[in-house]
């Protein structure tokens, strides 16, 4: 059942100041995460604390993170963690002391992904061979019985380049691991700030039902929990008879080596007409990465980010398994005479643990 309650449960100043313990008042480290090449910011890397790796935050789109941490924690490590970048790992109490001496700490992550020429694929690397074998691994790659994690949702419109609303929200999302897609996550919204601008332009933002939230981590964005990287079939066309696919780069480290996998739909086998190519536009071509090591979808990206549609998921690996680390969708409704509406949502995620304080049985 569909279900997300609001509890406004009190203003949340920042993504990563949600942490729950027992063992004292938090306390908190700030700093921002950068390229150590190019010094430029790290957006939504993971910085873990603990040995057991289950808690962490995620930075922000311009690197900045904050992390809530107790006395007893001082001793443990700190882990920086995201695709791309060798993990990165401090000692607690050495970076606390950076911060009283220096003020906000700028930590830096390598770069660790090398590009291999498309010529070196194997053979048994074929495309459709590999998504199949990434959607069958969902179940053991994704999620734990009962994880719990926090999200920031943003949301705004913009008509003919002027904001017709702005939403921002902290919710608490219980999930299980994804075996089944016709199984629902808990969401709770702990916060809700909304800025109406345009009080002509409709809003979507209705609740209980059609609630963007729920639909952004639930559906067709969250490819993992959707069991699916596209949703476009044509009558009883199955997505991989009417896609072409092909390996775009492959990625390689010590440890893992990602297949970036293009799609574009072949009108031919969908049976679509030029009319119908064109009002689809946006959702006909896309592009998903995948881990060949555990057959992990690490991040997919479907439609035009320059264009009427978009959407992007990201997952990070915390322990054993994956979880969603950003979600983004974007839409645009060109009403034409020089009418343009923009829709812009994201939900970025932060404090994911697999043991939740609290899961509310009765509701």
């Amino acid at each position: 059942m569909r279900l997300i309650l609001l509890a406004l449960l009190g203003v949340l100043a920042s993504c990563g100041l949600r942490a729950q313990t027992e063992e004292g008042p938090n306390r908190f480290l700030s700093g921002i995460v950068v390229d150590a090449a190019t010094e430029e910011p790290v957006p939504f890397a993971y910085v873990i604390i603990g040995r057991g790796r289950s808690r962490g935050v995620l930075t922000n789109e311009t690197g900045q993170f904050r992390l809530a941490y107790t006395e007893a924690q001082l001793t443990d490590t700190v882990f920086l963690s995201r695709v791309g970048f060798h993990q990165t790992s401090f000692v607690l109490e050495e970076l606390v002391e950076e911060q009283a001496a220096d003020g906000p700490l700028v930590l830096r992550m390598a770069t660790q992904l090398v590009d291999i020429p498309v010529v070196t694929v194997r053979a048994s690397w074929e495309p459709k061979l590999i998504i199949r074998r990434a959607l069958e691994s969902i179940p053991t790659n994704y999620g734990v019985p009962r994880f719990q994690t926090g999200a920031y949702y943003r949301q705004y419109g913009l008509r003919n380049g002027e904001y017709t609303d702005m939403r921002e929200a902290f919710v608490t999302i219980y999930d299980d691991v994804y075996d089944d897609p016709a199984a629902h996550s808990i969401i709770y919204m702990d916060y809700l700030d909304e800025k109406i601008y345009d009080e002509e332009q409709v809003s979507d933002f209705l609740f209980p039902k059609e609630n963007p939230i729920y639909a952004l981590y639930e559906e067709q964005n969250n490819s993992a929990r959707y069991h699916h990287v596209h949703w476009m079939s044509v009558g009883d066309k199955d997505f991989f008879d009417i896609f072409d696919f092909n390996i775009q780069k492959i990625f390689t480290n010590a440890r893992d080596t990602v297949a970036s996998i293009g799609y574009r739909i072949n009108p031919e086998a969908a049976g679509l007409s030029e009319r119908a190519l064109q009002t689809l536009a946006g959702w006909t071509r896309g592009e998903v990465w995948i881990n060949l090591r555990d057959y992990a979808i690490i991040r997919n990206v479907r439609g035009d980010e320059n264009g009427n549609v978009f959407s992007e998921v990201y997952y990070s690996k915390i322990g054993k398994r994956y979880f969603p680390a950003r979600i983004t969708s974007v839409f645009a409704i060109d009403y034409g005479y020089g009418d343009y509406y923009v829709c812009n949502r994201t939900l970025a995620f932060f404090n994911v643990t697999n043991t939740p304080k609290l899961i509310r049985e009765t509701f």
